[in-house]
């Protein structure tokens, strides 16, 4: 990671997001104290997701889970909670309490 470089030449898919990790920790930090550094905990997250995928597996191995249980006539699990963090329930999903900050992409 650390020339950005990938085997073919151009730039890593992850790297803009280590950008981003580099540039806050470069904004938060110093010599004398880190104690800000706590501040980059989503750009660091972000990079991690980007490298390892796991939130992602996770979502598709509770889709084929679902799947598995409907095809196998077990009927369908409905959990209100999870779908009200997805903004799947009428009414849940409210536009202005989702803050991005500039330069990230997604934000849980």
């Amino acid at each position: 990671m650390a020339s950005g470089y990938g085997n073919t030449g151009g730039i890593t898919r992850c790297f803009p997001f280590w950008q981003d990790v580099l540039a806050c920790y470069v904004m938060n930090t110093s010599k004398e104290s880190d104690a800000n550094k706590y501040k980059c905990a989503g750009y660091r997250e972000d990079y991690y997701e980007c490298l390892h995928h796991t939130k992602e597996i996770n979502k598709i191995s509770k889709m084929n889970e679902a799947i598995k249980r409907y095809e196998q006539g077990l009927g369908h699990v409905r959990d209100d909670a999870e779908m009200a963090k997805l903004g799947l329930v009428k009414g849940s999903y409210d536009p202005k309490k989702i803050d991005l900050q500039p330069g990230t992409p997604w934000k849980n």
